[in-house]
């Protein structure tokens, strides 16, 4: 009977983790659907910005901004987007290793690295490994998303305007489906648009060709660093409504094998009680 009641224990037990790994799948869930309409529609948003952008750059002769500026890379600053909790599956594990991999690549290059780190993980795992994190954000990127976009603008402009980084990149988890998200490796300055090009239509620019592209370039890092934010918060929710539907129907399968289990044993315990009793009456008759 000791062994009945390990069993029913265990049962319970695992019905209970069952109960929370349901609930937060309904909150992932929720949140998803809330977040992937918003990311959709700033998708459409970001890719026309840039068409156009890129249109017009590529229209104009003889313009100039700091942004554009192709630098050898001697210095290089990384932002690192992750998440502050687990239970996201392998949504952690994947970006962070991207993000070793490029990191060791520009080390063995000689290439000078610093970082900032958006998530608790992200922060986690580059302060250990010796990383130089400039900045760090952590808390709920979801409540704090404009706030931490307006940071990243001025710590990413500022540094590569002071000269303090030859080229900053972003790390970040691009969100295909709810089962499948991708690590993404993107370079945010010098901003990739190729103004050599020409375009049949050259644009009449008021007030002016510098004020103009000055406002264009401003524009581009904040619609990139805010898409990147956008991708991994909706990559994490995904991450996590997947992970825990994983969980609760593990859970189910293991509830289901003890269950049998435990009515084997329950059988068996049945049939000995009653071998014993049948034993012991034949024992009284013959004895």
């Amino acid at each position: 009977m000791k062994g009945l009641r390990f069993i029913r224990r265990r049962i319970r037990s695992i019905k209970n983790t069952q109960r929370i790994t349901r609930a937060m799948k309904m909150v992932a869930a929720a949140k998803l659907n809330r977040v992937e309409g918003t990311l959709k529609t700033f998708r459409a948003y970001s890719d026309e910005f840039n068409r156009v952008a890129g249109e017009m750059l590529g229209g104009l002769e003889n313009i100039s901004h700091p942004f554009l500026e192709e630098k050898p890379e001697k210095r290089v600053h990384i932002v690192a987007i992750a998440s502050d909790r687990g239970l996201c599956g392998s949504y952690n594990h994947n970006i962070l290793n991207l993000i070793e991999k490029h990191w060791k690549d520009l080390k063995a290059r000689g290439v000078e690295v610093d970082f900032t780190a958006v998530g608790k993980r992200s922060a986690d795992f580059i302060k250990k490994r010796a990383g130089n994190v400039i900045e760090s954000f952590v808390g709920s990127i979801d409540r704090e998303l404009l706030n931490i976009e307006n940071a990243l603008v001025e710590i990413v402009s500022g540094r590569f305007l002071s000269g303090e980084a030859d080229a900053v990149y972003a790390a970040y988890t691009r969100f295909v489906s709810p089962v499948s998200q991708i690590p993404q490796w993107q370079r945010l300055l010098p901003a990739p648009f190729k103004t050599e090009e020409s375009y049949r239509v050259v644009p009449i620019i008021e007030p002016s060709t510098q004020r103009v592209v000055d406002r264009i370039m401003t524009e581009y890092l904040r619609v990139s660093i805010r898409r990147t934010l956008m991708e991994a918060i909706t990559s994490e929710h995904a991450a996590r409504m997947t992970a825990m539907d994983n969980a609760t129907n593990n859970a189910e399968d293991l509830i289901n094998r003890l269950t049998l289990l435990y009515n084997k044993e329950r059988q068996a315990s049945i049939t000995r009680e009653l071998l014993d009793i049948t034993n012991g009456k034949e024992a009284i008759e013959f004895g």
